[in-house]
């Protein structure tokens, strides 16, 4: 038979990158991995997590959302230049904290663009504080697990 290959343009990945970023902020998702991150051994949650919200997100953007679909849409959003993935805060964090040389010691949290209450859990921490500060005053010397989306 003819194999016909997904592809989407990129009014078309924007789109779903859109509605990815709303399902990420739902409570139901951040309830889903929380529940992972926040044991006494943090865990990255498990990777279904992040094919169901890229699945929801490519079904609600009215677009192919199959293992295939799914598979291409990860591609190119991997391979998005960095001031498009700027938009999207997951990929920005993603960016900042696990690409090589993104995230310099000392980096503040504001320039990470990472809220510091979600850092913390106990309140605003001043922007110009850096990450490693409010990570050695509300986990001084524990390990501390940074989780991220495994797809993108």
């Amino acid at each position: 038979g003819l194999e016909v290959m997904v592809t989407f343009t990129d009014s078309q990945l924007h789109a779903a990158l859109r509605r990815e970023t709303q399902l990420r902020q739902s409570s139901d998702y951040i309830s889903a991995c929380k529940m992972y991150t926040t044991l006494a051994i943090p865990t990255a949650p498990p990777q279904h997590l992040d094919l169901e919200v890229e699945r929801r997100a490519l079904e609600e953007s009215h677009l192919p959302y199959d293992q295939e679909a799914i598979d291409e849409y990860r591609k190119r959003v991997s391979h998005m230049p960095r001031e498009e993935r700027e938009h999207y805060f997951f990929l920005s964090t993603n960016d900042k904290l696990f690409f090589p040389n993104a995230a310099k010691r000392g980096m503040s949290v504001q320039s990470l663009g990472i809220s510091a209450h979600l850092i913390s859990g106990s309140g605003q921490v001043p922007p110009q504080e850096t990450l490693s500060s409010i990570l050695e005053r509300v986990a001084p010397n524990r390990p501390v697990f940074l989780a991220s989306s495994s797809s993108t």
